[in-house]
């Protein structure tokens, strides 16, 4: 079975990195971006399982990208 994905946006590197690697010791493939610009590409791109992100990033609020996710 293909491992599921998870899909990190955080403007902060080291938490990106202490998560990412937790998670992928656990069996997840990971993706990180400093940026919601990026999570919105992958995310229109059709990647990612599950989404877990800081609430305020340089470009834009988490507030502002969910809903458009949601979609």
């Amino acid at each position: 079975m293909k491992a599921k994905t998870v899909l990190i946006a955080d403007d902060d590197s080291a938490i990106r990195t202490v998560v990412s690697q937790a998670l992928s010791r656990a069996g997840y493939a990971v993706r990180s971006t400093g940026t919601a610009a990026g999570l919105w590409r992958w995310v229109t791109e059709g990647a990612g399982d599950v989404i877990v992100t800081d609430v305020v990033l340089p470009d834009e609020n988490a507030f502002d990208v969910l809903p458009r996710i949601k979609k």
